[in-house]
């Protein structure tokens, strides 16, 4: 690479996560700081926060309780087998908190960032 041309790398974070009920998806978020040491003898680069999902971007119905299934509540009686009130209070328990972690700033992909207007708590 000459001196000041462009580098280009990836970040590859795959944790290893037990898993107790393979029929269960646990969906891990992560808020991350970012530090990049690009030269000897330099302060490192703040990037700063990146926030993750592992291993994928919660949806509604299956992490937090939408907007969505709110206005088609006969649709997510069917979906759970008969388990809307339990199911439903798990997602709604996920939306506070799920709110609660977007509402402060860091990077995100786009899918991420749409997540809050589909809440609907």
């Amino acid at each position: 690479m000459p001196t000041d041309g462009a580098d280009r790398f990836d970040l590859l974070l795959a944790p290893r996560m037990p898993t107790t009920d393979p029929g269960k998806l646990n969906i891990y978020i992560y808020r991350i700081h970012v530090y990049l040491t690009y030269n000897i003898h330099t302060r490192p680069l703040d990037i700063g926060e990146i926030l993750m999902s592992y291993p994928k971007v919660p949806t509604g119905g299956d992490y937090f309780w939408s907007k969505y299934w709110a206005a088609h509540p006969h649709e997510f009686d069917v979906a759970t087998n008969h388990h809307v009130a339990e199911v439903k209070a798990c997602d709604v328990r996920n939306s506070y908190a799920l709110r609660s972690i977007l509402s402060q700033p860091a990077m995100r992909t786009a899918e991420t960032a749409a997540v809050p207007a589909q809440q609907a708590y």
